[in-house]
């Protein structure tokens, strides 16, 4: 689901007025996610160039609220940090009143045209389907995104679908952190981008392939439920191989401009500012939290930090 690959969890805080009645009843109607079967050991990278330890630690910024997910190589790693890094500051009061204006402005669409009415036959169909999943009517369901840019759209409903699919909206890895941090007081905390640039990722997408991408998002929820279940516990376990293909293969639409502009763009840009972070701050020990799918791949954070120069190694 190209809406949750990356940035949707970041966007919760800002939209959850818009979100509220779908997620209440997608949560009356919630499925109860089976973890007894994995082996929960997320991958955790390290790399030491001068005075500085950075640590890479991929996130599911939604999780089931009962899975164990922190380890005691992440937790030891996080305490022995003086530096959090996270994608973006969207759980703060301040981060929250911020995008509120910024969502009207960039994901509702003044053309008038509904947007139900742009979608095909087929994705209108996809569309009942989830309504049915949700216990939503299928009118107010249409009625609820008709408003909305498809990319709105579409985060709007992953969130309905994944606490539909006992996922908790209010369980993240990144969310975890940053509580961790502000509540103890115990790590300096900086941000790659701000809430307005997280935004204007999706925005600036052109409606026509966000559109596409939300078809294909419906089709594979109508058709592959499991899809949600598989990327957990690639993510769990570790096996970083499967969740990258498995992120490409969710990021389907017919354009490498989702791709392009929200995972391989911004990994080089991070991976500009963890050098520069080396190459002119005193030494110490920093842990980065972003999404899971920014690490791995030939454009993933690690292997272009590799590329950089960087002995990057898996801590086992």
């Amino acid at each position: 689901m190209f809406s949750f690959s990356t940035l949707g969890r970041q966007l919760l805080a800002g939209v959850a007025g818009l979100l509220a009645p779908v997620v209440t009843l997608a949560s009356a109607h919630a499925a109860q996610v089976d973890t007894s079967g994995f082996n929960v050991d997320p991958a955790l990278y390290v790399l030491e160039a001068d005075d500085h330890k950075v640590y890479l630690f991929g996130t599911f910024h939604v999780l089931p609220s009962d899975l164990a997910w922190n380890t005691d190589k992440v937790a030891s790693a996080f305490l022995e940090a003086d530096t959090l890094i996270l994608e973006a500051d969207a759980y703060s009061p301040q981060a929250q009143a911020s995008m509120q204006p910024l969502i009207g402005q960039l994901g509702l669409d003044g053309s008038g045209t509904p947007l139900a009415e742009r979608l095909s036959a087929e994705a209108r169909t996809d569309l009942a389907a989830l309504a049915t999943t949700l216990g939503v009517p299928a009118e107010a369901l249409e009625a609820s995104i008709n408003p909305m840019r498809p990319w709105l759209a579409s985060v709007i409903l992953g969130v309905g679908y994944i606490t539909n699919q006992g996922f908790d909206p209010n369980s993240g890895v990144d969310q975890y952190f940053f509580t961790q941090a502000s509540t103890n007081g115990s790590h300096a905390m900086l941000f790659f981008e701000t809430a307005e640039q997280q935004l204007n990722f999706f925005a600036n997408i052109p409606d026509e392939v966000s559109l596409a991408a939300l078809e294909a998002s419906l089709d594979e929820m109508a058709t592959n439920p499991a899809m949600l279940d598989d990327l957990l516990k690639a993510w769990a376990e570790g096996d970083m191989v499967t969740l990258d293909q498995l992120v490409l293969e969710s990021m389907s639409g017919g354009d490498e401009i989702i791709y392009e502009t929200l995972i391989a763009s911004r990994n080089y840009a991070w991976v500009e500012s963890i050098e520069t972070m080396i190459d002119e701050t005193p030494g110490g020990v920093t842990f980065v939290a972003v999404g899971a799918a920014h690490l791995p791949g030939e454009q993933g954070v690690v292997e272009l930090l590799r590329n950089a120069g960087f002995g990057v190694e898996e801590v086992e």
